[in-house]
């Protein structure tokens, strides 16, 4: 049983069902330097949803973990925070728990084009 399935819902969380159409690459964030990953999940159905879920510190290394990828069919344990900024108030879905539960297609990566040396335009 994983993380997911083991802890009961509360008021700030949920669960995220869906297949991963993005994954973004690694960033430090904040004065300290912690690592971010955000993917982008599909939860497909009728009326489709875009959720985007942060993995921070520790739990970004249970996204490495997981082996997720584009494709993938997940589900994600979520907290649903936010916070104020001046009169706006912005959202965020930080994933602490994910499981793969079908292992999709490996996407599609295009191949690397050869850098021109520039040596092209002479004549021998």
């Amino acid at each position: 049983m994983s993380d997911v399935e083991k802890y009961p819902v509360r008021a700030n969380s949920g669960v995220v069902v869906g297949t991963i159409v993005r994954v973004g690459d690694e960033k430090e964030v904040g004065q300290k330097g912690h690592r971010k990953r955000e993917i982008v999940v599909s939860t497909g159905g009728r009326y489709p949803q875009m959720i985007q879920v942060e993995f921070f510190g520790k739990n970004l290394d249970k996204l490495r973990e997981s082996g997720a990828d584009v494709n993938d069919d997940v589900m994600i344990a979520v907290d649903l925070k936010g916070r104020e900024s001046g009169s706006r108030v912005f959202g965020s879905n930080d994933g602490w728990a994910i499981k793969v539960t079908r292992k999709g297609e490996p996407p599609q990566r295009e191949p690397q084009q050869p850098a021109p040396d520039g040596f092209d335009d002479l004549p021998f």
